[in-house]
């Protein structure tokens, strides 16, 4: 009888720690969905705002939006890089390892600001000097703008 409750309670362990493992995986499912939805959203609002705020004609739209979406995925990539060197720092490696990390970071940066130029002088071929200066200022205050949200803040 023993033997029998005990396989049980096993068997039982078994199945309930299955249907949490799986619920924990449906749940990572579930909020990789949403926050793929709420950042589509919230990037469909940013190209609404950009287009409107430099006056984005029809003609300037498809070569810009190539242009912008490439380098955003481009900077993207490299924010991850330093976000990672930062996260991987290890102040107990030798000092010939900490001084090659610390010239990673700065070639990381490098690169964001190369791709930044790159950026602009691309999309001058396309908007004026106005249009890309708003452009910055735009950005700008969106990202202001949603971490003021983020952080339940009111418009200061």
């Amino acid at each position: 009888m023993i033997n029998r409750i005990l396989w049980w309670g096993i068997l039982w362990a078994i199945v309930l720690c299955t249907s949490l493992e799986t619920s924990a995986q449906d749940t990572n499912a579930l909020f990789k969905r949403r926050f793929e939805a709420k950042r589509n959203e919230i990037e469909k609002i940013k190209k609404e705002l950009i287009t409107d705020r430099i006056s984005l004609k029809p003609e300037q739209a498809p070569k810009f939006w190539e242009i912008y979406d490439e380098y955003t995925r481009e900077r993207l990539i490299l924010r991850r890089k330093l976000r990672r060197w930062r996260d991987g720092r290890n102040l107990t490696d030798t000092d010939a390892d900490i001084l090659n990390s610390i010239n990673e970071r700065l070639n990381l940066r490098q690169k964001e600001v190369d791709l930044d130029r790159k950026a602009k002088d691309d999309l001058l071929k396309i908007i004026n000097i106005r249009q890309l200066a708003e452009l910055y200022y735009t950005e700008q205050e969106f990202l202001k703008r949603v971490l003021q949200v983020l952080l339940g803040r009111s418009e200061e």
